[in-house]
């Protein structure tokens, strides 16, 4: 819920044509607690120039004024508060507004006016006369593709075209996280996208850990790991795994429960006092520096595939429930590697479900699948400990004999 003492104000909605509304928002800023990651392709690009040519561009376009509202804050007696330093740390940046829909249309608008854009070749349709809507085309050749090269008829078209504008005054950032979810719920934004607009700590969390293991990690899964924050959600089942969907009473009986968007939701919304945050962040680094050094040492390979996501999660959870060292990570991976490998088929608790092979157990994240995946985490975790047993004994044994 937002700050009932300082509710969200906004000013009256302002139309501007499309050169002086870029330059007006030149220096604005879509900060990652309430934005999508830039998303747009070369298709989608192109789809938003074609509706720019028709001037068929539908939305608003909605800013905070950083200035006025670190005013409003201050005048409510806010210095000083998470609120007020937010938007202080943003204004010594050098930004001047925070967008909270529009980004992507944005900086695309932008790099099409300064030339950072290439058209594809071909003919294009274009409204001539806004009063009239008379219909014109013009043709794109190759080495004549950026918007300075365009027709002056075009040109002029194009810089015509009105872009709409709402800017708040006054907003927290629990204000700034209600508005982004408010004007998403029409649009196509996954539960990833939500969860990361939330203004609580797991939300800031997720996003640390994004940046510290994206480009060694992630990057080894997903080929656009920011995209759709593909990355962020995989740390969240991560998390949402050693945290919630195996878990064990007084009695020492285990309980299994489902990895879902509402399971994820809720771990947004759980406590944070008590998380012991620096462990579980120091054991995805620990995961990021041994799967680096596994593939450096051919001991994990996919022949140029992406690896797959479950191995990863199911090794993390590993980490956090027993395995330390590099060599124990390296002897379970392989133990992994042969249970999935294995045709053996095994129970759960459910007189519903039919028996998996531990494969087919990874490939899901209901309660069934959970308690085979633990069954055979035990069983790695075990064979791993025997293994350094053995091989100390042997250790050993050899220095005996010398």
């Amino acid at each position: 819920m937002q700050n009932n003492t300082l509710p969200s104000v906004k000013g009256k909605l302002d139309s501007r044509e499309l050169p002086v509304f870029c330059d007006k928002y030149n220096k604005f800023h879509a900060p990652p607690e309430f934005q999508r990651p830039e998303a747009w392709g070369k298709n989608e690009r192109k789809e938003y120039l074609e509706s720019l040519l028709l001037n068929r561009v539908e939305g608003t376009f909605t800013f905070v004024d950083i200035e006025r509202c670190i005013d409003r804050l201050e005048k409510a007696g806010m210095v000083g508060t998470e609120d007020h330093n937010f938007l202080i740390g943003e204004k010594r940046e050098g930004h001047e507004y925070i967008v909270l829909d529009g980004n992507n249309r944005l900086l695309f608008m932008n790099q099409l006016i300064n030339n950072e854009w290439d058209f594809p070749v071909g003919k294009y349709y274009y409204i001539s006369d806004d009063i009239d809507g008379s219909l014109d085309s013009f043709t794109v050749r190759r080495g004549k593709q950026n918007f300075s090269n365009l027709p002056s008829r075009v040109q002029k078209a194009l810089n015509n075209r009105l872009c709409y504008s709402s800017e708040y005054m006054q907003i927290t950032g629990q204000g700034m996280s209600d508005v982004f979810c408010n004007l998403n719920k029409q649009v196509a934004v996954n539960a990833q996208e939500f969860r990361n607009a939330k203004w609580v700590p797991w939300a800031d969390y997720v996003r640390e850990i994004r940046s510290k293991i994206g480009k060694t990690l992630l990057t080894r899964m997903f080929k656009q790991y920011i995209t759709r924050l593909r990355g962020d959600e995989f740390i969240v089942d991560c998390l949402d795994l050693v945290l919630n969907a195996i878990t064990i009473d007084e009695n020492g009986e285990f309980s299994y429960s489902s990895i879902n968007q509402s399971s994820k939701d809720n771990l947004y919304l759980s406590s944070w006092d008590d998380f012991d945050n620096e462990y579980y962040f120091d054991k995805f680094v620990d995961l990021m520096d041994y799967v680096e050094k596994m593939f450096q040492e051919g001991i994990l390979h996919t022949n140029g595939k992406l690896v797959r996501t479950s191995l990863i999660r199911n090794i993390y959870w590993m980490m956090c429930n027993g395995l330390e060292t590099y060599e124990e990570v390296a002897i379970a991976l392989k133990c992994h590697e042969e249970y999935e490998d294995s045709d053996e088929v095994y129970e759960s608790a459910s007189p519903l479900k039919d028996p998996q092979t531990f494969k087919d157990a990874c490939r899901g994240t209901g309660p069934d699948n959970i308690e085979i995946c633990h069954m055979i985490f035990q069983k790695i975790i075990t064979e791993v400990e025997q293994t350094l047993l053995n091989d100390e004994a042997r250790r050993l044994e050899g220095l005996f004999t010398q």
